[in-house]
């Protein structure tokens, strides 16, 4: 049988930041790798790796009481064909 992963309380908080920053996350952040714990981003850059590292080193908390997400272009999926429907 294998072990259930544990959502700390520290990883949920980010998760729910994370929802309630979206703007500010794609106004600042976008097409970056981003790492949310404390409320707010800890670490951000291009590099996920190199982010996860900052976040460990800026925090000094465990992996798993952070977030970290990319935040891709606002039109990454749905501007395509965007020029045409305002037509």
């Amino acid at each position: 049988m294998s072990a259930q992963p544990v959502m700390t309380d520290a990883f949920r908080d980010a998760w729910d930041w994370s929802f309630e920053h979206t703007g500010e996350l794609y106004d600042r952040y976008e097409d970056q790798w981003v790492a949310i714990s404390g409320g707010g981003v800890v670490a951000a850059g291009r590099n996920p790796r190199r982010v996860e590292a900052d976040a460990l080193r800026n925090t000094g908390r465990p992996r798993e009481d952070f977030l970290i997400q990319y935040v891709e272009s606002r039109f990454a999926i749905y501007g395509q064909g965007f020029a045409e429907i305002q037509d």
